[in-house]
Order: structure tokens, then C-alpha cells, then sequence
């Protein structure tokens, strides 16, 4: 059975692709500095142990750290990513004019 193209529905999916477009980009772009961020601090906090003296506590440490640092970072955005999930999921169900109806 043939149907005729709504052009409201496609309005509708390019006005839901915008939204989660733009709710997606705020969020990886905060993630990703709180991440550089993070990641920078890491490094600096960590360069006493890279100068440790051989032998000493601190240099036992020296093998794993990068290997933390990943699994660290691959959690964080693993976790962040699903936190931006709920607002952006709430945003595409909502209808800006019913909702604004509705308030006014």
C-alpha cells in the first residue's frame, strides 16, 4: 500500500536530530575537557612516580599507571555518557508547543 510523504514527519525527525545532536555536543564537549582535564592532572601527580629512584615504593608503581589511567578514563566517559542519556531522551519526547501551551 502506498502512502503519501508527510512532510510533518519529516520536520518532526529533523527537529529530534537536532535536538539530540545539540544535547550530544554540549555533553561530549564537557566531557572531553573534564577528561584533557583530568587526564592532565593525572600526568602531573603522577611524574613523581615516573622520577621515583629505582627500588623505592613509588617506582613499584610505575608499570600499571598508564594501564589505570585508561581504564579510568574509558569509565568516566562510559558513565557521563549515560548520565546525558536521560536529558536528551526527555528532550526528544517533549513537544515544545504542547509543553509551552500547557506552562502558559
Amino acid at each position: 500500500m502506498y502512502r503519501a510523504h508527510d512532510p510533518k514527519l519529516d520536520r518532526d525527525v529533523a527537529v529530534k536530530a537536532g535536538v539530540i545532536i545539540t544535547v550530544a555536543r554540549r555533553a561530549l564537549l564537557q566531557i572531553g575537557i573534564s577528561l584533557m582535564w583530568g587526564a592532565g592532572m593525572w600526568v602531573a601527580l603522577m611524574s613523581t612516580v615516573l622520577t621515583a629512584t629505582p627500588g623505592s615504593e613509588a617506582a613499584k608503581t610505575r608499570g600499571p599507571w598508564p594501564y589505570v589511567l585508561a581504564v579510568a578514563v574509558r569509565v568516566v566517559t562510559v558513565v557521563a555518557l549515560a548520565a546525558a542519556l536521560g536529558p536528551t531522551l526527555r528532550y526528544v519526547r517533549m513537544r515544545p508547543v504542547v509543553t509551552l501551551r500547557e506552562a502558559g
